[in-house]
């Protein structure tokens, strides 16, 4: 069976944190904020030399190497990889696996939100772009068809679509708290207009890096 991605992606991180971490024990690198990005920036170009992680982290480690080029010290490796560890691994509770989602945590999420005002409708049918009038308030829309047939004794068995309008920040930190990760596909652009798409996976094993949770 694949090795799912965000076990690939923890691989990485952890590899890059303990290769830090040694450089620094044998006085290769100091530990200065400036040393350790230059060292990440570095180091993210000879993962992608030397081939060594799988496929599905590539994009990602390219993308890092052209942030820290044009970024240089200011890339931010470690802040991302710090909040990649923290967001998925306070998932990981004595395992090293993320756990399962269950009908009742997006139940528990989607009471939340209405509580805190915002506009939900997973009772309408659609398949093509629609308009979701809310009066200025955040909203979410689940496609009701969809909702449906996503759950298979009580685990979701399919991936989700939520289309959000409002604060994805608070959301993902919601939903984190209900042990859900969001996987963003849009930013505004959607089947529902002016809604940013964001997607719950099965186990939460999404084949992106999820919405990350801030830097404590």
């Amino acid at each position: 069976m694949p090795q799912p991605f965000y076990q690939q992606l923890l691989q990485l991180t952890d590899a890059a944190f303990a290769d830090l971490n040694n450089a620094i024990a044998n006085k290769r690198v100091a530990q200065a904020p400036n040393s350790e990005a230059l060292f990440l920036s570095r180091w993210v170009t000879q993962a992608i030399k030397q081939q060594r992680f799988g496929k599905a982290t590539a994009p990602y480690l390219k993308a890092w190497q052209q942030r820290s080029r044009a970024q240089g010290v200011n890339a931010g490796l470690k802040q991302e990889f710090e909040r990649i560890e923290h967001s998925y691994r306070s998932l990981m509770v004595n395992s090293n696996r993320l756990p399962e989602i269950h009908q009742r945590q997006l139940d528990e999420l989607l009471s939340q939100l209405n509580a805190q005002g915002w506009v939900l409708d997973i009772e309408s049918e659609f398949n093509t772009e629609v308009n979701h009038a809310t009066g200025g308030k955040p909203s979410l829309v689940i496609a009701a068809q969809q909702l449906k047939g996503a759950f298979e004794d009580d685990l979701l068995a399919k991936p989700l679509s939520l289309f959000v309008r409002g604060d994805h920040l608070a959301l993902t930190a919601l939903a984190h708290q209900h042990q859900m990760l969001l996987h963003k596909q849009s930013d505004y652009k959607s089947l529902v207009k002016y809604h940013g798409e964001y997607v719950l996976y099965p186990e939460n094993s999404g084949p992106i890096i999820a919405e990350l949770l801030p830097n404590s």
